[in-house]
């Protein structure tokens, strides 16, 4: 099957130095399809349980480094794309518990508001930095600026438990700080100097590294204890 990640993104993804700066803009993203489809990337769902009294939703993603920076590319082509559609990326990987990726790009995360003040994102100047298993651990951030995770079910709501464990649809990533900040990562580690194999987004509960209601994130790429060979 061809990738559709790697069609839309595996030009820009060979333009990325390793030693210089690169500037993300409308002008040097492409513009997105509605309908994606994938079979590079698995994510599974996971309960991270905290003693005896609390549970959070987790969910593990699976992909190479070059799947994880078209991933990045596609979230930055859609903040600085003001007509950018709500993109739809159907997993196919039959090991992936969750079936579609939503990225959502609404006006409210597009425009910064202040007392009448509007401001439209307009570049990211991106230049590698290495990151640490718990990317965020020595800033004080607030949750609107950290990525977020939902997890639904696909045009339906969920009302009954059975409807809670069915839920096959991510919804991401949050505001345009916690977008931009997500992407970041991925392009940090698809990046070939890196050697850290495990990135944890936790919750509020632990060192966080996820907004308000988002699951837990967990990255793995090949060679970590969370790799499963699968792809």
């Amino acid at each position: 099957m061809t990738c559709d990640l790697e069609v839309a993104f595996a030009d820009l993804a060979g333009k990325l130095s390793e030693d210089e700066e690169f500037l993300f803009s409308a002008q040097t993203l492409p513009n997105l399809r509605e309908q994606m489809a994938t079979n590079r990337l698995i994510i599974q769902q996971r309960i991270h349980q905290y003693n005896d009294c609390f549970r959070a939703d987790a969910l593990w993603f699976q992909a190479t480094k070059t799947t994880y920076r078209h991933v990045g590319l596609l979230i930055l082509a859609g903040i600085f794309h003001q007509d950018s559609p709500t993109v739809h990326i159907a997993l196919t990987h039959p090991a992936s518990d969750v079936k579609r990726m939503v990225v959502e790009y609404n006006a409210q995360m597009r425009n910064e508001i202040y007392h009448g003040y509007t401001a439209q994102p307009h570049s990211f100047r991106y230049q590698f930095e290495e990151a640490s298993k718990h990317p965020w651990k020595r800033e004080l951030l607030d949750p609107r600026n950290l990525p977020c995770f939902w997890l639904t079910q696909w045009q339906a709501s969920v009302v009954t438990d059975a409807d809670w464990h069915n839920r096959d649809t991510l919804i991401g990533f949050g505001s345009a700080v916690g977008s931009i900040r997500f992407a970041e990562l991925l392009l940090n580690a698809s990046d070939s100097r890196h050697l850290v194999d495990e990135y944890n987004l936790e919750g509020p509960w632990d060192i966080q590294g996820v907004g308000r209601y988002s699951a837990e994130v967990t990255l793995f790429l090949p060679g970590s204890q969370g790799w499963d060979g699968a792809l």
